[in-house]
């Protein structure tokens, strides 16, 4: 059986330590990446189309009176009936 040396020279550890903190960078420059893409990239697309949809949106006046006609109507709809007398079938 072969036993291993390692032998820890400053070549080595120059190598291990420039390679931590190139790893490191990248790992940080994808955290910055992630947090401008989503914070600030998204956001000014969505501003953008925002924008573009007010121009496509019509703007009409409500007719008031016949939304709360409509409303009235769909509260009665949907509305509990109280029922006065319940027949009993089994008399």
């Amino acid at each position: 059986m072969k036993k291993l040396k390692f032998k820890i020279t400053p070549k080595r550890i120059t190598f291990w330590f420039c390679f931590l903190i190139i790893i490191a960078s990248l790992f940080v420059f994808g955290c910055i990446s992630l947090f401008l893409y989503e914070n600030f990239y998204q956001t000014i697309t969505q501003s953008k189309e925002i924008l573009i949809l007010q121009k496509e949106v019509v703007i009409e006046a409500i007719n008031m009176k016949k939304f709360e006609d409509i409303m009235e109507k769909i509260r009665q709809k949907t509305s509990l009936r109280e029922i006065e007398r319940i027949s009993d079938p089994f008399d």
